[in-house]
């Protein structure tokens, strides 16, 4: 893991363009990547390890002026709440372009979102810690003051290939090494301005889990094929009972051939 995982949330910008309703259909991208068995041979051709990423997406209710940064403890009043995401990844163009410069057409095919936005003022019910410490502490303008500073939200990833489902993923967004919060001032800390309706993807949210046959059932990101449906899921639980309190609808989308030309 580079030293700056845990020194700093580590991201890159995206475009609107790129961002779909869930039930959209994800076109696997053409692009430039080395030969695996000739570096030196570059070529501009479809993508062959395209995969999903399960993550988080966090809106925005109110901006950050240009040129002023967010104090943590107002980040809260800044969320408007949070939908599913999966910001799809052209794995073989992304590892050609992360040196020196880092993605760019790997990460702008399509980013896909549940298609309602769960309120910041229902996932009250769910605050809970982190189940990772954050070791090194992080910067003084992403501490967090509160011991509850993320959410307990269930997630999953399935796998919808020749009629039948699979379970791909299983996890939670209190793995996350970084809060939504501390991502959302980090953002911000820039000085480049938020606007109202900004919404950034949490990262990856994998995690360590085994399923009953001892296989890893935490990776949230895997490679797909053609005709493949990838659906994420989540829902929210309550804490006493275990009964479900809401969830945040379906993130689907499949992968279509290319187009020619």
């Amino acid at each position: 893991m580079p030293k700056n995982f845990f020194a700093l949330p580590t991201a890159y910008n995206g475009r609107t363009t790129s961002l779909v309703v869930s039930g959209t259909p994800v076109t696997r991208p053409y692009g430039l990547f080395a030969e695996k068995d000739d570096p030196s041979n570059i070529s501009f051709k479809p993508e062959s390890k395209m995969d999903f990423e399960l993550e988080v997406g966090v809106w925005l209710s109110r901006p950050v002026p240009r040129g002023q940064r967010l104090d943590i403890a107002q980040a809260k009043n800044h969320i408007l709440g949070l939908t599913l995401l999966n910001d799809w990844s052209a794995r073989s163009i992304q590892g050609f372009e992360m040196l020196p410069l880092g993605p760019f057409n790997s990460k702008s095919t399509a980013t896909t979102v549940s298609p309602w936005i769960v309120p910041i003022e229902a996932l009250e019910a769910v605050k809970c810690k982190r189940h990772t410490e954050q070791v090194p502490p992080p910067p003084s303008h992403l501490v967090q003051w509160v011991i509850e500073d993320t959410f307990d939200v269930e997630l999953s990833a399935k796998l919808i290939r020749d009629g039948r489902i699979y379970t791909l993923c299983e996890s939670n967004l209190n793995v996350l090494h970084w809060a939504p919060a501390q991502q959302l001032v980090h953002l911000a800390s820039a000085g480049a301005g938020l606007f109202t309706g900004d919404v950034f993807g949490t990262g990856t949210i994998s995690s360590d889990r085994i399923n009953a046959d001892n296989e890893k059932i935490g990776l949230g990101c895997l490679f797909e094929r053609d005709g493949d449906e990838i659906r994420l899921e989540g829902w929210c639980k309550d804490r006493r009972s275990g009964e479900i309190l809401f969830g945040f609808g379906d993130c689907s989308g499949t992968i279509v051939p290319c187009l020619e030309g």
